[in-house]
């Protein structure tokens, strides 16, 4: 199973993140996967991820 891992180049944000969201893009970049989630009340939240979630097409 992936899970997400944030680098330490990657600051904590303060901000909220949801418990339960749906992905809606992978783009494989240089340090990690980076992960775009909506929630429920359609905000969107950009996280950065393991490699492992790129590999996996059928997420999105």
């Amino acid at each position: 199973m992936a899970r997400l891992l944030i680098p330490l180049q990657f600051k904590r944000s303060k901000q909220r993140r949801p418990t339960v969201a749906k992905v809606t893009e992978l783009v494989n970049g240089d340090l990690a996967c980076y992960i775009t989630f909506v929630d429920n009340k359609g905000k969107s939240f950009n996280l950065p991820g393991s490699f492992d979630f790129c590999a996996k097409e059928k997420l999105t």
